[in-house]
């Protein structure tokens, strides 16, 4: 059975799988979460998801609706071999789970098998996860702002989270020979993000700490903007806009 793939659709997954490490692109990233998505809430076992190629144009940002056919190939040659690396902090030790036991593409269906190791990431969540929605996912053109985005979503209800720079890259996969200098990773990284997110519930603004009197950034810190409150400050704005507007105009009556 082909599932029913739209943009309302949620993708859980457990905590320690949000921060894992994948070295994936972007376009392999937003297939993963988009089969994450086909999960139902309630399933105790994983069956063959299914989804019609042609609604990944969307997904994928594609213009030509033809290269979806070459584009999910391309993707899936690459998702099929990909690993999930989750790291236990305290012990410094690393578990690595390939994702998927098998994807096939056939008359314009996409199936993939997830591997039975990950069932505990995915499937019968009832604590410790984090939700997504696919339409906030599907503008990105970056793959560094769907990962920060996804660690934001985690930390929602407290509204900021902090970061050591070195366990950020890590989670972020950007290699040690990567964007050496912070000024490099703020370009490509955090300025594209925050551009990315602005119209986002995951907007922010973020602070730095330095080691030391002009040494190396070592932390960042996130702040999530609250849309609640600066729709309730834009329209104490607008009011007092209105009565001052109201009162500075000639009183006509005699």
């Amino acid at each position: 059975e082909v599932k029913k793939f739209n943009d309302n659709k949620l993708a859980v997954m457990r905590n320690d799988a949000v921060e894992a490490i994948y070295d994936m692109n972007l376009n392999q990233l937003k297939l993963f979460i988009a089969l994450v998505s086909l999960i139902e809430k309630g399933d105790t076992k994983f069956t063959e998801y299914k989804i019609n190629a042609k609604a990944l144009v969307n997904l994928f940002n594609l213009s030509n609706a033809d290269n979806v056919y070459l584009v999910s190939d391309r993707v899936t040659d690459g998702l099929v071999k990909r690993v999930m690396i989750v790291k236990d902090k305290e012990k410094q030790e690393y578990e690595k789970y390939p994702i998927f036991s098998g994807i096939k593409y056939k008359d314009g269906i996409l199936s993939a098998s997830f591997n039975e190791k990950i069932k505990p990431f995915l499937l019968d969540l009832k604590e410790n996860f984090t939700k997504f929605r696919l339409k906030e996912i599907k503008p990105f053109k970056s793959k560094y702002t769907l990962r920060i985005y996804q660690l934001l979503k985690e930390y929602e209800a407290i509204k900021e989270r902090t970061f050591n720079i070195n366990e950020l890259r890590e989670i972020l996969n950007i290699q040690k020979n990567e964007l050496k200098n912070f000024s490099e990773f703020r370009t490509k990284v955090l300025e594209v993000a925050q551009k990315e997110l602005e119209n986002t519930s995951m907007a922010f603004e973020y602070e730095t700490r330095k080691q030391g009197r002009g040494g190396k950034v070592t932390e960042i810190t996130f702040k999530l903007k609250n849309p609640e409150a600066l729709e309730e400050l834009q329209e104490v704005d607008d009011f007092i806009k209105q009565q001052s507007t109201k009162t500075s105009k000639p009183d006509t009556d005699i």
